[in-house]
């Protein structure tokens, strides 16, 4: 990404998305352009509830609703895909306020990449979700490690609807 001022993404021989790295990345417009640039944790959802502030997803992955942005091109019982980059996700001690945007789970694997450790965590569910986190605190007491119930959250403008 860093060698192009412009991508264009093919899916099968069609353009599914062109411009440039960042926008690619940040705002995929389908499945397959979010997973071909970087990891990503995608879920499944249906809207539940249009809100001022966001749409509130039921996703069958998690067992807390998902809130993304209002804007979000989201028809009512048609089945839209959440993209979640594992960067965008926090370790939280408390669920929100709102109870939106919020998971637990188990560490079953840490990828330690020096300045940051990749966690790959089961949910409730069952489902997996990957949450890149800064190795900051990584060796202090009380870090999570494998086997550990830990608890992620994220901000509702990290999600990013996926029409395709």
């Amino acid at each position: 990404m860093t060698m192009a001022g412009r991508i264009a993404i093919m899916n099968r021989g069609k353009f599914v998305q062109i411009g440039e790295p960042e926008e690619i990345y940040e705002h995929p417009t389908t499945r397959y352009s979010a997973e071909f640039i970087g990891s990503v944790n995608v879920f499944e959802g249906l809207v539940q509830e249009r809100l001022e502030d966001g749409l509130v997803l039921k996703s069958p992955g998690l067992v807390h609703p998902l809130k993304v942005d209002p804007d979000a091109s989201v028809v009512d019982n048609v089945p839209v895909w959440v993209a979640l980059r594992p960067e965008k996700i926090m370790l939280c001690d408390e669920p929100p306020a709102d109870g939106y945007n919020f998971a637990v789970g188990e560490v079953i694997h840490i990828a330690y990449l020096g300045d940051l450790s990749i966690y790959h965590v089961r949910l409730q569910s069952g489902q997996m979700l990957s949450a890149q986190l800064q190795n900051e605190h990584r060796h202090r007491k009380g870090a999570p490690t494998w086997g550990d119930e830990v608890r992620l959250c994220w901000d509702a403008d990290s999600c990013v609807v996926l029409t395709v």
